[in-house]
């Protein structure tokens, strides 16, 4: 889950460097991961598989990690949903993650539409991100990446605009996540913004 918000944030980031600037409101994320062996994995199915299956204390913990890393919602088809604001949408220090996960974000390649981001973090996880934005209420994102035993998966997400009031899902704050050390190069420039 983790893993995942940080990949949410990453896609402010490349906001900032898009042609097409993104929507700021409520967006639903679907993701599909795929393990080593290839098979495709629901992680909100497993989530909740492995939450039915915990003790009342268990699910009050796991309740109040999630609630640390910000407030999220689900949708009815259960793609998680997440509020990104306008000062998000335009702050280009978004390569963002949890404070317990120390990475390092170097962009590789860049266009008006695609960048292509290499990560490093401290708990040993490197990958590689791919994030293209369709228009400013579409983004896809693929991720492969490999742990620190060498284990290598798959993420696919999907962000789509659904509106522009979050209701009661509140933005990730500066309280659940922490910047890392993005090295971008001198050719990828933040678009410019009129009011």
């Amino acid at each position: 889950m983790k893993i995942v918000l940080a990949f949410a944030l990453m896609i402010l980031s490349f906001s900032t460097y898009a042609a097409v600037a993104l929507k700021p409101g409520l967006w639903e994320m679907e993701m599909s991961l795929g393990g080593p062996d290839g098979k495709q994995v629901d992680p909100m199915a497993e989530m909740r598989k492995a939450m039915a299956g915990m003790s009342p204390e268990q699910q009050k913990q796991m309740a109040g990690m999630m609630g640390k890393m910000g407030k999220m919602g689900m949708s009815p088809g259960g793609a998680m949903r997440m509020c990104y604001t306008k000062e998000m949408m335009e702050n280009e220090g978004n390569l963002n993650q949890q404070k317990d996960k120390k990475c390092t974000n170097t962009v590789r390649e860049k266009s008006a539409s695609k960048i292509v981001i290499d990560f490093k973090c401290d708990d040993g996880t490197s990958g590689t991100s791919i994030m293209t934005i369709k228009d400013s209420t579409h983004y896809t994102a693929n991720v492969d990446m490999t742990d620190k035993t060498g284990q290598k998966s798959k993420m696919s997400l999907n962000g789509k605009f659904v509106d522009s009031d979050c209701g009661d899902i509140k933005p990730l704050t500066a309280a659940t996540t922490a910047p890392v050390k993005p090295v971008i190069p001198p050719t990828a420039k933040p678009k410019t913004t009129t009011p």
